[in-house]
This record gives structure tokens, sequence and C-alpha cells, in this order.
């Protein structure tokens, strides 16, 4: 799975990102997954449907199945949970995911200038790319082996994302 990470403080447009790119890479034929990290626990079903029962029973997987969508339920750990979901997104070109900035995989750090925190970026080697509000600032901040690209040129970002994952070449 060819995954890049897209990370950033709360509030920094992440999701905005994603969705921007996404339809971008679209455009340009690619097929792209996105999974959303989180650290929070979230309830994936209500409480006392039949699906959820399930679930509680033991079941594992299970799996609900409506007119227009599909979810399967499963325990995963922190080792294992990209592994898990390998088998979802064979057939992606690059799933993009939210969050996980301890992942080891390509990062691209989402930065706002007005936030007053310094990227993550300028600290932390594994980030490989900033999208900034702010780029000629963000160049002061980090070092030259980090890709900066203005929030405004999503076409630019598209490029990036797609070095990051293997599908095109650094120029």
């Amino acid at each position: 799975m060819n995954r890049v990470h897209v990370i950033g403080p709360a509030n920094s447009g992440k999701t905005r990102l994603i969705v921007d790119v996404v339809n971008e890479l679209r455009l340009r034929g690619l097929r792209v997954g996105t999974i959303r990290h989180t650290t929070s626990q979230h309830v994936l079903d209500r409480p006392g449907s039949d699906s959820y029962r399930h679930r509680a029973a033991g079941a594992e997987p299970a799996a609900i199945i409506t007119p227009d969508a599909s979810a399967v339920y499963r325990r995963s750990s922190r080792l294992d949970a990209y592994a898990s979901l390998e088998n979802e997104f064979t057939e992606c070109h690059v799933v993009l995911v939210e969050g996980d900035a301890d992942a080891r995989a390509p990062k691209l750090e989402v930065w706002r200038a007005e936030n007053g925190e310094p990227p993550l970026a300028a600290r932390d080697e594994d980030v490989d790319a900033l999208v900034a509000d702010a780029p000629s600032r963000a160049v002061e901040l980090v070092d030259e082996r980090v890709a900066v690209v203005s929030r405004s040129n999503v076409p630019a970002i598209a490029d990036v994302v797609m070095v990051l994952a293997g599908l095109r070449r650094r120029r």
C-alpha cells in the first residue's frame, strides 16, 4: 500500500487538503483511498444496533451492508492496523492517511503560519514535505531536504504526493 500521511495540528486544514488532493489525483486518472487515523476512541457503530450487538458478542470481523455502502469492523493493534487494511486498498495507486505522525511512511505536513508554532518539519527529519499558507516563511524554518509547497497550489501538492508515493520521480 503506497501510503502518504498528511499530518499537522488540529485545525491546520488536513481534511480540506486531502479532499482537494483526492479530487486532483482523480482528475489525473488515479485511484485514491483514504484512511483517517485518530488517537481518540470513536463509536463506529450505534450502541444497541444489531451490528453493534454482533460485535459485542464477539464476531470478528463483523460487517454491515447497506444499499450504498459497506463497512467491516475488526479489532486491530497499533502494530498491524495498516497491514490489516492492505487488502481493502489493493486497487489504489495511493492511500492518503490523515494523521499518524509516528508511522513509518512518507509524511506531508500541513502548516499555518498564523498558528504561531514552527512546523514539525523544522525538528523532525521524518517529515518529507510541507504544505504552507506562507511558503516563503516556511522555507526559512526548514532545511532544504523538505519540499515546501504553497497551500493554494493543489496541482503542485498532488505532484509532491505522487513523488512521495513512488508514482513519479523527483525533479
